[in-house]
């Protein structure tokens, strides 16, 4: 399993993202909405327990509209 925070840019709003890829073929992910505490420990470690399960996750943090500084790690 490969585990990276990783960037995605859309428009001027830049998203600070977890990523695992669980290395097997699928034709699906699995996406986290971190409701309040952007990515965190518990989202890292609720996406490890869904990668477990054979599906790519990514954690995407809504909050970076409006505290786009916000870092909990």
């Amino acid at each position: 399993m490969q585990e990276q925070l990783t960037n995605i840019y859309f428009r001027d709003l830049t998203l600070r993202s977890w990523w695992l890829d669980s290395c097997n073929e699928c034709e699906s992910i699995s996406m986290v909405l971190p409701e309040v505490f952007a990515i965190n420990n518990w989202i890292m470690g609720f996406s490890k327990k869904l990668a477990k399960e054979n599906l790519p996750v990514i954690a995407l943090p809504l909050d970076s509209r409006t505290s786009p500084e916000l870092d909990l790690l």
